[in-house]
């Protein structure tokens, strides 16, 4: 485990204790007896510090110091180690914010683990915690499946985090003729998982794609999708979230229950819309539904597929159509595409410097928040660094 980025601060009044806590985490670490609440506000804390807490020795007043300190330094980490296991006690612990709380006698595993368990929690908040993304359009062949393959690998291109590509077409899904990939894990063995499915479960059976993205897709055979509830998508979203930093979701041509449960889980909704009439009605209906369901208009993020300068039907006219500006355009490559579907790659794989994958690659980190002229500066950076060490 590797812990250089961060600092660990020990609040105690028992010196053996803390000698012992010091032995476990050494040498990565900052040591701190705290004796009042007003020398505790003054413990410097960063973004990176784990702060554990030793609540037996600071009795009744323990908990108001926590209290004060989390008052001032809001981006601490509490660690609790205390022998009391009333249940009141440990929800006030959490309520005030503590990630995990320890009873002593405290052996090295149990600690270097909980330890762990904060460290991968503040990398999961670096990317503002998991995110649902459906890629939806009311009409077909608007390109959905080729927008949520191509985001997902770029998604992928810019973190390096465990991202999954979800096939929620469970009729007949498409995904895995695209990438030319068997998915012998699919939805319904997820949602007959549901009751024991880890991190260690899903990693394990959900298929990972060459370029390092998971791939939850429906077999090639016609499937009943009734099987699967709102519940259930609603479910499987959720268990899916704590493994994966980035899900995206190639969602069906409808308002179906399983669509709407996909629908509300979304942390995003990039509703997909070409230069036609019937495109615009469509996208037109489907702003209008959302708004009945409530979403705010943040969550709705139009995308511009298969732009053609040309076309007479232009960005103003689709503003204007739809009432909400357009995210993002994606220009119309045909032969490219063409030969990337019959290839069964991605766009990235197969023609890395044509511009529909440069487009992609800017809607990518325009989606999630990324600056790709830094992302690339750090890259040369860590290589440069790696030459230099070799």
């Amino acid at each position: 485990m590797n812990y250089e980025e961060y600092q660990y601060a020990i609040i105690s009044l028992d010196e053996k204790f803390t000698a012992h806590i010091k032995r476990i985490l050494n040498p990565a670490i900052t040591a701190d007896h705290i004796i009042s609440a007003g020398s505790l506000t003054r413990l410097p804390v960063s973004q990176k510090t784990i702060v554990l807490f030793d609540a037996r020795t600071l009795n009744v007043q323990s908990m108001e110091c926590a209290r004060q300190f989390k008052k001032r330094k809001r981006d601490a980490k509490f660690l609790i180690i205390s022998d009391n296991m009333d249940p009141h006690e440990i929800r006030n612990w959490m309520r005030l914010g503590a990630v995990d709380y320890l009873t002593p006698p405290l052996d090295s595993k149990e600690l270097l683990n909980a330890v762990q368990r904060m460290v991968d929690l503040d990398h999961s908040q670096n990317f503002n915690d998991s995110q649902v993304m459906g890629v939806f359009s009311l009409k077909g062949g608007q390109g959905v499946t080729s927008i949520a393959t191509n985001m997902t690998d770029h998604i992928t291109r810019l973190t390096h985090e465990k991202n999954l590509l979800m096939d929620l077409n469970l009729y007949m899904g498409h995904m895995s003729v695209l990438l030319n990939q068997k998915c012998t894990y699919t939805p319904f063995n997820l949602v007959r998982d549901l009751p024991r499915a880890d991190e260690d479960l899903l990693l394990s059976s959900i298929e990972k794609h060459e370029n390092g993205f998971h791939l939850l897709g429906v077999s090639d055979e016609i499937a009943d999708a009734e099987q699967i509830s709102r519940e259930d998508v609603k479910s499987m979203l959720q268990v899916l979230r704590k493994v994966f930093n980035f899900i995206v979701v190639d969602l069906p041509h409808d308002f179906s229950n399983q669509t709407l449960a996909a629908l509300d889980e979304s942390d995003s909704i990039l509703l997909v819309v070409q230069q036609s009439v019937p495109s615009l009605k469509s996208a037109q209906m489907a702003i209008q539904i959302f708004g009945e369901l409530g979403y705010p208009d943040h969550k709705v993020h139009v995308v511009l597929n298969r732009y053609l300068s040309r076309n007479p039907i232009q960005h103003d006219d689709i503003e204007v159509a739809l009432n909400k500006p357009v995210f993002m355009s994606l220009e119309n490559n045909y032969p490219v595409m063409s030969e990337v579907f019959n290839s069964g790659q991605t766009i990235h794989s197969f023609e890395r410097h044509s511009d529909i994958n440069i487009t992609f690659h800017h809607f990518a980190a325009k989606l999630i928040g990324v600056n790709p002229a830094l992302k690339r500066m750090r890259t040369l950076k860590r290589l440069f660094s790696r030459i230099k060490g070799s």
